[in-house]
């Protein structure tokens, strides 16, 4: 039996954590005020690099936590993320920077970045309605459907100010014009029912349509080209995408899709309660991580209101067992910098499965949006699907 007062308790220390930590810079007279890092590093003492993308997450977040409580201080946290990306980040006729690092910014524009700082911000125009988040919206969904979309609906991935040159085809799965590019979806949707613009919806339907391609039989996407493998936590932002693009535009081809991707991986639930994050060479890995477990435990809660669709249902699985699996990763230790977020997890790339020793800022978004939607299953079915996080 799952104590929900316990729950609520240590979410509580994690939704601080994003407050009070510094993995939002509080120093207002950086050049990195208001932006999130990617993490703290409990070896090194210190925090890693300000990201759009985790800023553009950060917004949501907030934005979504806000909702469930009004709160001052949310909102004008959200705020300041927004006015450093419009602020700093932003790059006139392009989009965002995607990362601050070593007192610059690199030079380097990333479709999906672009796309989770729309999410944000056309959350935060909704709830504000204040027009300059509306225009900077504008302007990063005409950059992703006008410069960056390809004719057959994918996206190139990055670009180069410097160099005048698109990326894709790169040597991760990121730098791919892969299925996860989906999750850029929601931001494109959300603009369209502020805007009414079709131009956003089919851009958004463009980018679904692409990403149905790279699904398997068996429901799992493809994330990498070169080996056909999956990494799960790209696997899950196509679903993300799927199924808010399934309810805005009401096409049960995405919701379809979605729940047929969410069963490959529920049927994979380890004895843990985690799920494994990698299938590579026809096999799964089975090392995990928090952000990856509350991505399929959000995925999981939203379709399960979407079961009387041609009476699609997906697989049963242990939520109890999951959302306490979560919490092993909390970070427990008496420093202010780590306290109340949650790690990482493992990778099957560093040496002997090792705990990476971050407390990681999107994990913890994750995490929070995660277990108050398993706290609040009642009310679940008033999730707005563009609250994704």
């Amino acid at each position: 039996m799952i104590d929900a007062k316990g729950i609520k308790d240590k979410i509580s220390l994690a939704e601080k954590w994003l407050l009070e930590s510094g993995i939002q810079n509080s120093d207002e007279k950086s050049n990195v005020y208001g932006s999130f890092n990617a993490w703290y590093d409990t070896n090194e003492k210190k925090f890693s690099f300000a990201y759009s993308e985790i800023t553009g997450y950060g917004i949501s977040a907030l934005s979504y936590l806000n909702k469930l409580n009004k709160d001052g201080l949310l909102a004008e946290r959200s705020k300041i993320a927004a006015d450093w990306l419009i602020d700093k980040a932003y790059s006139a006729n392009d989009a965002f920077f995607c990362r601050f690092e070593n007192g610059k910014f690199m030079d380097r524009f990333c479709t999906f970045d672009a796309g989770m700082c729309l999410n944000g911000l056309t959350s935060l125009y909704s709830a504000t309605k204040d027009e300059k988040y509306l225009q900077i919206s504008r302007k990063i969904a005409d950059w992703m459907a006008d410069k960056m979309q390809k004719e057959n609906g994918s996206f190139y991935t990055r670009y180069s100010k410097e160099k005048n040159q698109f990326e894709e085809n790169g040597d991760k799965w990121s730098k791919q014009p892969g299925s996860f590019l989906a999750k850029a979806s929601i931001g494109l949707l959300s603009l369209h029912k502020i805007s009414d613009d079709e131009k956003y919806k089919e851009a958004a339907r463009k980018i679904c349509d692409f990403a149905l391609k790279l699904q398997q039989d068996d429901g799992r996407f493809v994330t990498d080209n070169k080996d056909k493998s999956t990494f799960v936590h790209a696997h899950c932002y196509t679903m993300e995408g799927l199924i808010a693009a399934g309810a805005i535009l009401d096409e049960k081809k995405y919701v379809k899709s979605a729940v047929n991707a969410l069963n490959w991986i529920i049927r994979r639930q380890m004895p843990s309660g985690g799920f494994p994050a990698y299938y590579i060479n026809n096999k799964f890995i089975n090392v995990e991580s928090p952000d990856i477990s509350s991505q399929v435990i959000r995925l999981y809660l939203l379709m399960k209101n979407f079961g009387t669709i041609d009476g699609i249902n997906p697989d049963e699985m242990n939520i109890d067992s999951g959302i306490k699996r979560i919490f092993d990763f909390q970070c427990m230790d008496n420093e202010k910098q780590a306290y109340g977020g949650f790690m990482s997890g493992k990778a099957w790339f560093y040496p002997e499965n090792k705990n990476v020793k971050h407390v990681n800022s999107w994990v913890t978004m994750f995490v929070v949006q995660a277990v108050n939607m398993y706290l609040d299953k009642k009310n679940i079915g008033k999730f707005n699907v563009l609250d994704i996080v």
